[in-house]
């Protein structure tokens, strides 16, 4: 009971200083604002000269077929239209398509990392036979990383489209070879979603 009455006090304390303050500034002309001291959140302008830029690197990329290349350039156009996803319902659509285009060339994309590894360890084997790398061609690369599995997943759970965020978690996990940190990931991202929802 006297945590209560304390309480009160506070509370009753604090709104006749709120209004002595308030009357005061009253008096004196100054104008009282009802909004916070937040800065407000940034609006951003499209930029279409970028978006421009982009594309065109994306269309001379597919036209030289380098796999990661196209990869990399589908990145800056994920990037960039996820930028703006609360600008417009159509940017969020532009990052989905390109990080659905990206995670469907995942399979490529991981064979292409594993060859330029092989090429590069065997290159440094020929340059110097003192270098003892594995011989048998079972080599342990390591693969890039492909952002567009975890930005299909925060899209996917945020609009509660479970179907497409499984589809998304299995090839994910395709592509890491199932690995405790991907598992890891999706699991936290898929049971964050539960609890929010």
């Amino acid at each position: 009971f006297k945590l209560k009455k304390w309480i009160y006090e506070v509370l009753e304390n604090s709104h006749e200083n709120v209004k002595t303050i308030l009357a005061e500034k009253r008096e004196k002309g100054e104008q009282i604002s009802n909004k916070s001291n937040r800065p407000q959140k940034e609006i951003l302008i499209f930029n279409y000269e970028l978006e421009t830029q982009y594309l065109k690197e994306l269309s001379i990329v597919r036209m030289q077929k380098d796999i990661l290349e196209l990869h990399f350039k589908l990145m800056n156009l994920q990037s960039f239209y996820y930028s703006y996803r609360n600008t417009d319902e159509k940017y969020l659509q532009e990052a989905i398509k390109y990080c659905e285009e990206d995670i469907n060339m995942s399979s490529e994309i991981r064979n292409e990392f594993v060859r330029r590894d092989r090429e590069l360890i065997e290159g440094l084997k020929k340059m110097n036979p003192l270098i003892q790398l594995q011989s048998d061609g079972n080599y342990e690369t390591k693969i890039g990383r492909i952002p567009a599995f975890e930005t299909l997943m925060v899209i996917y759970a945020k609009k509660q489209q479970y179907d497409d965020l499984i589809r998304v978690c299995d090839k994910a996990l395709e592509y890491y070879n199932g690995s405790d940190k991907h598992k890891d990931l999706i699991n936290k991202i898929i049971n964050k979603r539960r609890v929010a929802y």
